[in-house]
């Protein structure tokens, strides 16, 4: 209600008598608020007035600064509205129709205009009206804002399970608004908040708060990983991720170990990256752990060994030996050999040498060399060992030889020319230096009869692709891979790259949730459709699904049929298939075809069989290829290849 005005005339004014002035000449002036406009009206002309409570006007006030865009002195009014005595059910009113306004303004309010708007939100309790539950499900986010969980659950609790689903546009609203709420709280590194926001989100969204959950803890771990704290990094994707996303949480787990690895490597501190790998990766990424554990025992023994300190090398060796038998063998002939080494004399001639026999004897070429210099000016075990000498450098000239042309036959021309080179200026005999030379002629013809085909570029951007992965550089990875599957699908390679694009696309879709940025990465039309959908697939949909249209939020989410009735079996025919994608990826065609084998024969009630199906015939087609190739590259290749470039060599 206002103050009514009747004037002399007769017109009828409604407003809001804000004050009674007497203007120069001594004339006395009523002033009235109307909407935004204040007017003066001389008292002679009123003829009677009939004023509104002092509290309604100063609803009306409020009105007015609302509808301006003042929401600090809205509130304000509105406070002093019920001090007056003001209609609470005003205050109702003016929440259902400038609420989500003053939601933004919340957070730049001071401590006093705080206080004012929790005494309106309390004013609503015990109040009836007509859109009640909308009034409470803007309550909700206010109480949220001023940092009143408990206010605002109770709220919850009284709208009941089956409001959101049936009001849509209300969940919507929420949803966004408490969705910006974990981003600036997440940005902040405000995560205890962020993760309180993403529970009140549970109550009104449940798939796109597991989600966004999910999201916020590879965030969490992220930021932790950046900071070096690899240990608590591994305990978030241990503690919140496994259990609803495990594959995702063993990706995370192992490039998280791996990071720490070269960060301790960097410090020379082995043992404590070796103490990561056992205590998580063995654990749950145990076939990839393995070996880089193995490799970091092996590392730091061979540390100690440089440093003369035999006893600790050896604990560090039988340390890998316990996680995988025989993969020291020739780290303790290594060791032994110094130990040997430390225990002669300078001038024990005959010590040298037999050790040098011994070195022979267990394949240590280099130490051997080593041991017979020693000696080889000696007049007892000179000519014996020079001899000796000989005999390895000719062995040596012929390994290296037999190594280049194996290059040679897999296209690494690049680094047949540079260990050609290399090899000409180490003291080898002519004869091998002229092998050698052929060698070189070779592989510059060949180089000038395939630098233009497209085939060879095609192979080589995959190369540089494959290096660029698992060097983690996943962007340089994309850019590479996405060349071959829009630019050469006339090439053999075209369809591994696309298989092996995929990958790299989820590793990058990784990254982006972890850093909280948006997901979804266009794919080119050409890539591989024979990828399973994945773990983070499904992870993506459920964020966005409170970020569809508004026809398609309206739609409840039901799982496919697949999520609903998952058949016996399903896990483990997803995780041999996903073992077949890494083994085709990194060309082990053989073993992808066996996996593949076991999930067709076994496993044939999944939904998983199909894409398996699918997947094993480009297999067999790539087989088929692969031993095309092989047959015309030895009966056309080899022609080429000059008789005397290389000795015969059993198994050559």
């Amino acid at each position: 209600r206002s103050d009514r005005i009747r004037t002399v005339d007769g017109r009828i004014i409604e407003g809001v008598i804000t004050a009674r002035e007497v203007e120069a000449g001594g004339r006395e002036v009523l002033k009235i608020r109307i909407g935004r406009t204040i007017i003066g009206l001389p008292v002679e002309k009123v003829e009677y007035i009939a004023e509104a409570m002092p509290g309604e006007n100063a609803m009306l006030l409020a009105r007015d600064a609302f509808q301006a865009g003042r929401m600090d002195e809205g509130v304000e009014r509105m406070a002093e509205a019920l001090d007056l005595e003001g209609p609470a059910d005003g205050v109702g009113s003016l929440l259902l129709k400038h609420g989500e306004k003053l939601l933004e303004a919340v957070p730049a309010m001071g401590n006093a205009t705080r206080v004012a708007l929790n005494r309106c939100l309390l004013a609503l309790e015990g109040i009836r009206m007509t859109r009640q539950d909308d009034l409470t499900a803007i309550r909700i986010p206010l109480h949220l804002a001023l940092d009143q969980r408990e206010e605002a659950n109770d709220l919850l609790d009284r709208l009941g399970g089956d409001y959101f689903p049936t009001h849509p546009d209300t969940r919507d609203r929420l949803s966004e608004w408490l969705l910006q709420s974990i981003d600036a709280s997440a940005e902040e590194g405000a995560f205890d908040r962020a993760l309180e926001a993403v529970e009140d989100l549970g109550r009104i969204n449940p798939a796109l708060a597991e989600g966004r959950r999910i999201q916020l803890h590879l965030q969490i771990a992220w930021k932790a990983r950046e900071e070096q704290r690899h240990g608590d990094a591994l305990d978030v994707y241990v503690r919140h991720v496994i259990d609803e996303a495990p594959l995702i949480a063993r990706d995370r787990i192992l490039i998280t170990l791996t990071t720490a690895e070269r960060w301790f490597r960097s410090r020379d501190d082995l043992t404590r990256a070796a103490r990561l790998y056992e205590q998580y990766g063995m654990v749950h990424v145990p076939e990839e752990a393995r070996p880089r554990l193995v490799q970091l025992w092996r590392d730091q023994g061979w540390r100690l060994l440089r440093q003369a300190d035999f006893d600790l090398a050896e604990e560090a060796f039988e340390r890998a030996e316990l996680i995988q038998p025989g993969a020291t063998d020739i780290d303790r002939l290594h060791l032994e050999y110094r130990r040997r080494g430390a225990a002669l004399a300078s001038d024990d001639d005959r010590g040298h040498y037999e050790l040098g026999r011994w070195c022979l004897e267990n394949d240590l070429v280099d130490e051997a060399l080593r041991e017979f210099s020693e000696v080889a000016a000696a007049g007892g075990y000179g000519e014996a060992a020079n001899a000796y000498m000989r005999r390895i450098h000719n062995q040596q000239a012929a390994a290296e030889l037999e190594r280049m042309m194996d290059l040679y036959d897999a296209g690494e021309y690049g680094q047949v020319l540079r260990d050609v080179h290399a090899f000409l200026r180490k003291d080898y005999p002519q004869g091998f230096k002229s092998q050698a030379i052929e060698i070189q002629m070779l592989t510059r013809q060949t180089i000038d009869q395939t630098v233009n085909q497209r085939a060879q570029q095609a192979a080589a951007l995959f190369q540089q692709a494959q290096r660029a992965y698992f060097d983690n550089r996943f962007e340089e990875a994309e850019r590479l891979l996405r060349t071959i599957v829009e630019a050469y699908e006339d090439t053999i390679v075209h369809e591994r790259a696309g298989v092996f694009y995929e990958k790299v696309l989820e590793k990058l879709e990784l990254g982006r949730l972890e850093r909280g940025q948006s997901v979804g990465i266009d794919r080119p039309s050409a890539a591989s459709a024979a990828v399973p959908k994945s773990e983070l697939n499904e992870l993506v949909e459920a964020l966005r699904r409170g970020n569809t249209s508004g026809e398609d939020r309206s739609k409840p989410y039901t799982p496919d049929r697949e999520e609903q009735h998952e058949a016996p079996g399903e896990q483990e025919a997803r995780r041999l298939l996903a073992r077949a994608r890494d083994a085709f990826i990194e060309n082990r065609l053989g073993d992808a075809d066996r996996l593949l084998a076991v999930i067709l024969e076994q496993y044939a009630d999944t939904a998983t069989h199909r894409r398996a199906e699918r997947f094993y015939r480009l297999i067999r087609d790539q087989l088929e290829l692969h031993k095309a190739e092989t047959v015309h590259g030895k009966t056309s290749d080899r022609a080429t290849t000059p008789s005397a470039v290389v000795p015969p060599v059993p198994g050559f």
